[in-house]
């Protein structure tokens, strides 16, 4: 690899003392402020989250009701801090004050009513396009700033490990999965596995599925001479977020947010072994830095628990989609 060709050499000695004209001033009004006995009493704002989100903002907000206007789904975040300055700060004080859309609506009402709305006909819908088997699929990804392997591009997502439950029938399950090994390039071995795991026929389901779509195309184009069978995968996919997003079933405890990470509490808040947090790996970001360094750790015993650690969050992401589906099969059941 030509390291020289991944930078770019340019003079910024201006910008850069553009931007630092005044530091030495910006210092001095920091250290006076870290030396006072208590906290600045400056009210939150957009500030808060720009250049970059603030540390502390959690405790700057302490002050706000569970059902804050913050919480409102897709409202511009403008628009929620105009509501706040005008004293409109709860989901009961929007619902009386602020023009709010149907989706908006029904989350605040879901809450204050503590509902849950469901359109059995929505639901119906969805169920209607899934055939059996089901295919629950869910890839893992990294991306490096400075490529490895051949065709890799600088922060390429690149799969590196899937979860597949399959469900031949209701409740009849069984469940493959894929973690590469962390010192070569995945992409080629994960391609034969998942090819070699998936059935012939039925709907392959995932959680917001262009994610795992547009894998499967970089995948196809990097590997021309399996593009064929990548790409007859596609036509399968259905995506389970669409009977939330399209306000089939909302649960109050969704918050606005349809997120499997918001959805699966909501559902199945006494079910453990459906808590990310119990997990050592409790999210896509942590997986996906983990398996980014693992290529460096020499200690084989801590290299195989932390292996197993990803492969028991993955296992978690497909196993929650199966428990979600059948809980909406049960609702339309009823």
């Amino acid at each position: 690899m030509n390291v020289d060709a991944l930078f770019h050499i340019q003079n910024i000695t201006d910008k850069v003392n553009e931007q630092t004209s005044g530091l030495a001033i910006k210092v001095r009004q920091l250290q006076n402020i870290v030396s006072l006995n208590q906290v600045p009493d400056i009210d939150i704002g957009t500030y808060c989250a720009s250049p970059y989100p603030c540390d502390f903002s959690k405790y700057c907000k302490k002050h706000l009701p569970k059902d804050s206007v913050f919480k409102i789904y897709r409202m511009n975040t403008v628009k929620k801090y105009q509501l706040y300055y005008d004293g409109v700060v709860s989901y009961q004080q929007a619902k009386e004050n602020a023009p709010l859309n149907k989706m908006q609506q029904l989350q605040i009402d879901a809450y204050l009513n503590n509902t849950i709305h469901v359109e059995p006909k929505k639901i119906e819908n969805f169920i209607n396009k899934i055939t059996y088997p089901i295919s629950y699929f869910d890839f893992e990804t990294f991306n490096e700033a400075i490529p490895r392997f051949k065709g890799q591009r600088p922060y390429m997502q690149i799969p590196f490990q899937y979860s597949l439950h399959i469900e031949n029938s209701v409740g009849e399950l069984k469940h493959k999965e894929f973690l590469a090994d962390e010192n070569t390039d995945p992409r080629l071995p994960l391609i034969k596995a998942m090819l070699n795991d998936f059935p012939c026929q039925g709907s392959i389901m995932a959680f917001n599925q262009s994610f795992e779509i547009s894998r499967i195309k970089e995948l196809a184009r990097a590997f021309p001479e399996y593009k064929n069978a990548l790409e007859s995968l596609i036509p399968r996919f259905v995506d389970l977020i669409v009977p939330f997003r399209n306000l089939g079933y909302y649960h109050p405890n969704f918050h606005g947010s349809f997120s499997i990470k918001s959805i699966l509490p909501a559902l199945f808040p006494d079910d453990s072994e459906l808590d990310y947090k119990a997990l050592t790996i409790k999210n896509g970001g942590m997986a996906m830095d983990t398996f980014a360094n693992l290529h460096r750790l020499k200690d084989k015993e801590q290299l195989t628990e932390i292996r197993e650690a990803l492969l028991t969050y993955c296992k978690l992401d497909t196993w929650a989609m199966v428990k979600i589906y059948n809980k909406l099969l049960s609702e339309f059941q009823r």
